[in-house]
């Protein structure tokens, strides 16, 4: 919901007040991070499960601003940025959802 609102900020303080909120998750699942990996893939290889799952948050800590960088750069503003992001983290959404149905 925050990405979705920094989309559409018409003023600093809103776009300021999403910028905390996406900090404030991001702090909440850097928390439960290692727990939600042992519930979904169980206790017995964790730190390696862990391993692979922080991989992939640094891959896209590290492809996404540059996504952005592009973006901007042909666009002329971050609007479609946001966008894309907010449509990856739907997909994870969904993505964690299937995986724990299985």
């Amino acid at each position: 919901v925050s990405v979705f609102t920094l989309n559409f900020a018409s003023s600093y303080g809103l776009f300021i007040t999403a910028a905390m909120l996406i900090a404030l998750c991001f702090g909440g699942i850097m928390g439960i991070f290692p727990a939600l990996t042992a519930d979904m893939f169980g206790p017995k290889n964790n730190g390696v499960n862990y391993g692979i799952m922080f991989t992939g948050f640094a891959i896209a800590a590290t492809l996404g601003p540059m996504l952005a960088a592009n973006v901007k750069a042909s666009s002329g503003t971050y609007n479609t940025a946001f966008v894309i992001a907010a449509v990856l983290n739907l997909v994870g959404i969904g993505l964690t959802y299937l995986v724990s149905n299985i």
